[in-house]
């Protein structure tokens, strides 16, 4: 199950925002059909992920082997909520930042919520929008 949310911080959608939103949501629709190879058509080449609690930035090469390795291992996602709050748009170049809300079983585990914030970059290839820069990580604030 996903569901989102329109923008908090404003009540009026502009140019490029609902494009640029859909790619997010798309994403996180594949992860919960557990459709990860989907998902990662959504990654640019060039991408680089900085998760909080990472010491470095990870390339796209090493977030694909993750995911793999997570999904092989009887990991799933039963629930994704992402929150939109901010989308900036120009030309081929936009930035969204959003709130995430997961639901995460691993085998017969009892699931586990983790909340975080990310803030995505995503540039505008061949008319399509792909993520190349990913940071963020758990939300301490939400507990």
């Amino acid at each position: 199950m996903i569901t989102a949310a329109p923008l908090s911080a404003q009540s009026k959608w502009t140019a490029g925002q609902p494009q640029v939103w859909k790619t997010e949501t798309t994403v996180a629709e594949l992860v919960v059909k557990g459709d990860i190879r989907g998902g990662q058509q959504y990654l640019g080449d060039d991408l680089e992920i900085w998760s909080s609690d990472s010491p470095v930035p990870i390339p796209r090469s090493g977030v694909v082997k993750w995911q793999d390795f997570l999904t092989t291992r009887g990991n799933k996602v039963l629930f994704l909520d992402v929150v939109p709050m901010v989308i900036w748009v120009k030309g081929d170049f936009a930035y969204v930042y959003y709130h995430q809300r997961v639901v995460f079983q691993h085998n017969n585990d009892k699931p586990k919520r983790y909340d975080s914030r990310w803030m995505d970059a995503l540039t505008r290839q061949n008319g399509k929008w792909v993520i190349v820069a990913d940071f963020g990580g758990a939300d301490t604030q939400s507990k």
